[in-house]
């Protein structure tokens, strides 16, 4: 047997334990091996076992991070010690100019990711931060100009991260504990001291690591007490332009060949590729779970399901039949998946919007009382008295007085209280919320089991702010949360070396089942479209030798191609269907394959496309009969006033509709610290017309309206001062929100000061105009009042054509400004803002009639090139005349009959796909 084939058909593991046996002998107590997973030291251990054939001293077994602690006698730090550690040294450094908790939350964890990498690759610190000051330095060196305020931010910014690195490395090294980094770096200076605790030290199955790891390596190399098991095939070992061999190529060329041959087996011509494309992601799971189900129960013990992308794995158990025989599953459902994440997201914004004094807003109390988990007659009663109140806001006495009418235990009270010390009072609020759940969901297994997880999330936090000193607001306190629930997982039970693995890619390291299903095989997420966030930019990686994004992948190819070496058939899955979320087609991975290790190897490789009868959710199409209460609420809305937005949203989805403007249900945003859109909208509307205020009735002026772009900054965060606080709008996301809107705002401005330097005669008549007028033939036609009424951003004469104007933050296609005719059949959904310029021009020619002719037009400002509008078309024509009037409110008229029609039930709009509150949409 040569070298190439040697030891081919025999799993790596097995091969470790054979020469473990034959070096060692069976008394291994003095031996340690290094190992990719907890998992790969399961089956270590069973060779071990079945080569030996009778009992034996076990070798310590560890993986890279149990070893690299072992040496440094550190411990690592759960998610939330190590913020709340990172927030003291924070403040230790920065004194009176640190930031609250909230602010320090969102951008903490990137940074400190940042310094333990920075500790795991050895980087001498002092010039390494030094670089980072003096990047931000490089634009005033070569322009001569003066740092500007963000350059001067940065230094400051990466000055204070140096700091805040030292610091928080001695104040942990003092407790005994270390990020990763530090560790890792410790345990580099503490490995002399072990380098003859062990008679030897078996390094088996490692690829892909930091320069710390191969500085322990190397110094247990040089005492002579290594052991070299690397798990390579030729294929990618001997061919330089394959990525998932460069650490390899590199360690092998330093460290010698190891104890386990190279195999040659993916060149070897045994392998067998079925590629198949799916409709939806689904379908992805019911693959996997036709093809187990189609395996015998031999042929399912050998078979590994391999999930890269992780949010297959609840597809996966709905879909696996009940008798398909034992599983073990090594990964987790995420906690803040599941519904208690919603429900402590709902709790965390009832609390942070309510109001001192004057109590709760009724949209977060109807998005808590009316979660799932508070499912029962008793709290249903409660969500109704709080809704009979009519009103906005809710004292907490009020709510707690509701409590007890309703008939709920008496600890649910105390969810209500009035919070002003967030860190004494806040978890009390959260441990009632949880058990009002715990005893609304008993004899739910599940539900329990989520409740369980994010009460010792709680306990966690309740620990945490007991021994520090932080005082963290609603903000602070909800984040924080949202990120230990995000790091939980709900575990599952079963036989590690026994019936079908699932697991997650990185599980798959060294082991060696003879199939492989793969699950989410498509390009972004096999290799993953991101590796994890940093701030260092990419040419100080490259200096320092950090990690880059080459390097990433490179370690990705690594964990696939080792996946399939010696597997006899694989499978590979993928959504590629137009139901598929984000279809973009098979991992470059498998097309490598298909154009170098299959080439010309049909009879290796085969695509196939999937069409299982799944499962199908009832086709019975939810319909609104148009009885005398549903018609009484469109004739109340009618003659209030229908808006162009309102129309449109009919146009587009009239279910969605009658949700949202007739049973008055309104859509709730995600709780984070980003500033909502409606809002950036408003204040963004506000700035602007604050600009133009002192410029109406007159011609503009190209300087006035530089220097209104020059104040623009400062108007729009006057304009979000009420909603936010002056720090949170200077960083993170909000910061980034506010300089995209300056910035389309001030580009706007700017470009209608070049219109007028270039002749342009542009004045603004009028800002936030508005009108209402009766449609008289609608009315007549249902008996009953019908208004149309509108709110116009801007009215101006530009080169003497009057101009209705509306500002539009978001795109719009100049396309879907165009108007065939004046018959519904033209009006597709896509035509709303169209529909929106129509009724303006109808309000305002109706209530001018010395007017003869206006343009209507929107003034969109993402993306603009220029202040000129995108106008409205009819039959391609912009001038709208008093001709027009007659056949516009025919269309209007029109569209009023049929939705007062009482024999069209209200239904979804099959082509409407982002309806707020439809379930089809």
């Amino acid at each position: 047997m040569t070298e190439k084939n040697a030891g081919a058909e025999v799993p790596f593991l097995r091969q470790v334990a054979r020469a473990l046996l034959a070096e060692q002998g069976t008394d291994l107590k003095n031996v340690a091996v290094v190992l990719p997973s907890q998992r790969a030291g399961l089956y270590l251990r069973k060779w071990l076992a079945q080569e030996a054939g009778k009992p034996l001293w076990s070798p310590q077994v560890f993986t890279l991070a149990t070893f690299m602690e072992e040496l440094s006698g550190l411990r690592p730090l759960a998610t939330e010690e190590l913020l709340f550690e990172g927030y003291g040294a924070y403040r230790a450094v920065e004194g009176q100019r640190a930031q609250d908790l909230r602010d320090f939350l969102p951008w903490a964890g990137t940074v400190l990711a940042d310094i333990s990498e920075a500790d795991a690759h050895l980087v001498p610190l002092e010039s390494y931060y030094r670089d980072l000051r003096h990047w931000e330095q490089i634009e005033w060196t070569f322009n001569n100009d003066p740092l500007s305020e963000g350059q001067t931010r940065m230094v400051h910014f990466w000055a204070m991260v140096g700091k805040l690195h030292t610091a928080l490395n001695e104040r942990l090294l003092h407790q005994g504990a270390g990020t990763t980094g530090l560790i890792e770096r410790t345990a580099v200076a503490q490995a002399p001291q072990h380098a003859g605790r062990w008679g030897a030290v078996w390094f088996s199955g490692l690829n892909g690591l930091t320069k710390a790891q191969q500085a322990v390596l190397q110094l247990f190399h040089e005492r002579g007490a290594a052991r070299m098991a690397w798990d390579a095939d030729h294929y990618y070992l001997d061919r330089p332009e394959q990525e998932a061999g460069t650490y390899l190529r590199t360690f092998i060329g330093r460290y010698g060949k190891g104890v386990v041959p190279v195999g040659d087996r993916l060149a070897g011509g045994q392998h067998r590729m079925q590629a198949v494309r799916t409709p939806n992601d689904a379908a992805q799971a019911w693959c996997a779970a036709e093809l187990l189900k189609n395996g015998t129960a031999g042929e399912r013990a050998r078979t590994a399901v391999v999930l890269a992308d992780e949010n297959l794995l609840q597809p996966l158990l709905e879909a696996l039949p009940p008798d398909i025989g034992p599983i073990n599953i090594t990964m987790g459902l995420p906690v803040a998946r599941l519904p208690v994440g919603s429900f402590l997201e709902a709790l965390h914004r009832l609390h942070a919007h309510a109001r001192p004094e004057a109590g709760f807003v009724l949209a977060d109390m109807e998005r808590f009382l009316g979660h799932p988990f508070l499912q029962q007659a008793s709290t249903a009663a409660l969500l109704a008295d709080v809704r009979a109140r009519n009103r906005r806001l809710t004292p907490a006495a009020a709510m707690r007085e509701l409590v007890e009418n309703a008939g709920l235990p008496p600890g649910v009270a105390g969810v209500f209280r009035e919070v002003k010390d967030v860190r004494a009072e806040m978890p009390e609020v959260t441990a009632h919320a949880l058990a009002w759940a715990r005893q609304a969901m008993a004899g739910d297994g599940f539900a329990t089991e989520q409740i369980f997880q994010a009460a010792q999330v709680l306990h966690r936090i309740h620990r945490l702010l007991r021994s520090h000193a932080h005082e963290p607001d609603l903000v602070a306190y909800a984040a924080l949360f949202e990120q230990l629930l995000g790091a939980v997982r709900i575990g599952f039970f079963g036989e590690p070396l026994a019936g079908i693995q699932v697991m997650g890619l990185l599980e798959a390291r060294a082991l060696d089942p003879e199939r492989v299903v793969v699950l989410g095989a498509q390009e972004g997420t096999l290799p993953a479209a991101s590796a994890q966030r940093s701030f260092i930019p990419f040419e100080l990686r490259r200096a320092h030798e950090m990690p880059l994004r080459a390097d990433h992948d490179a370690v990705q190819a690594y964990n696939f191609l080792r996946m399939l070496q010696r597997c006899k058939h694989a499978t590979m899955v993928w959504p590629e269907g137009a139901e598929a979320t984000a279809p973009s087609g098979p991992s470059r991975f498998i097309l490598q394959l298909e154009h170098e290790l299959f080439k010309g190897r049909t009879d290796q490789l085969q695509y196939a496309d999937l069409h299982l009868p799944m499962p199908r959710p009832s086709t019975v199409q939810l319909a609104v009969v148009k009885e005398e209460a549903v018609l009484n609420a469109l004739r109340n809305r009618l003659d209030k006033g229908l808006s162009p937005s309102t129309l449109g949203d009919w146009l587009v989805c009239p279910l969605d509709f009658h949700f949202k403007h007739l049973l008055g249900l309104r859509e709730t945003e995600a709780f984070d610290v980003r500033i909502a859109p409606n809002v950036m909208g408003e204040a963004l509307h506000a700035a602007m017309e604050a600009a133009y205020g002192p410029m109406m009735g007159r011609p503009l002026e190209a300087d006035a309206l530089e220097q209104a772009a020059d104040r623009m900054g400062a108007g729009i965060r006057r304009e979000l001062l009420p909603h936010m606080g002056e720090e949170q709008l200077r960083s993170g996301q909000p910061s980034l929100q506010v300089h995209m809107a300056v910035h389309a705002a001030q580009r706007f401005l700017r470009s209608e000061a070049a219109l007028v330097r270039g002749g342009m005669v542009i004045t603004v008549l009028e800002q936030e105009s508005a009108l209402l007028q009766p449609l008289s033939k609608a009315a007549a036609a249902i008996g009953s009042p019908v208004n149309l009424r509108g709110r116009l951003d801007r009215v101006d004469r530009a080169n003497g054509m009057l101009r209705i104007l509306d500002l539009k933050s978001g795109q719009v296609k100049p396309a879907d400004l165009k108007i065939a005719d004046l018959t519904p059949e033209a009006l597709s959904a896509n035509k709303r803002y169209a529909v929106q310029l129509l009724m303006y021009a109808w309000l305002y020619l109706r209530e001018h009639p010395e007017v003869e002719v206006v343009q209507a037009g929107l003034l969109p400002l993402q993306h603009v090139a220029s202040s000129e509008p995108a106008l409205l078309h009819v039959a391609d024509q912009t001038a709208l005349g008093r001709a027009l009037l007659e056949p516009m409110e025919e269309l209007f008229t029109t569209l009023v009959k049929e939705m007062m029609d009482p024999g069209q039930p209200v239904v979804h709009a099959s082509k409407s796909r982002h309806c707020t509150f439809c379930l089809e949409g």
